[in-house]
């Protein structure tokens, strides 16, 4: 038995039930595999993925910006790239 488990017996139901979340989908193109993402709930349409080739990328998530983003899979003029120093 985890620790996560006790969050699971809540969602089960009973008085005061919750929304379920709302999900959101955003394809971009990412350099190598996500080793990790971050997003921050004051800027939500900023993400940060930590890819496994050492390389961190901060992507612009914004709506009206990605719609266009999906039509040209090429696009990256709204990803700033940098090296991550150990």
């Amino acid at each position: 038995m985890d620790s996560g488990s006790s969050s699971d017996d809540e969602e089960d139901g009973g008085e005061g039930e919750s929304q379920p979340p709302v999900l959101q989908l955003h394809k971009v193109a990412h350099e190598g595999g996500v080793n990790r993402i971050r997003a921050m709930a004051q800027n939500p349409h900023i993400c940060v993925s930590w890819a496994d080739t050492g390389h961190v990328q901060i992507w612009d998530l914004d709506r009206s910006k990605c719609s266009q983003k999906v039509k040209r899979s090429q696009a990256r003029e709204d990803l700033l790239y940098f090296r991550v120093l150990h």
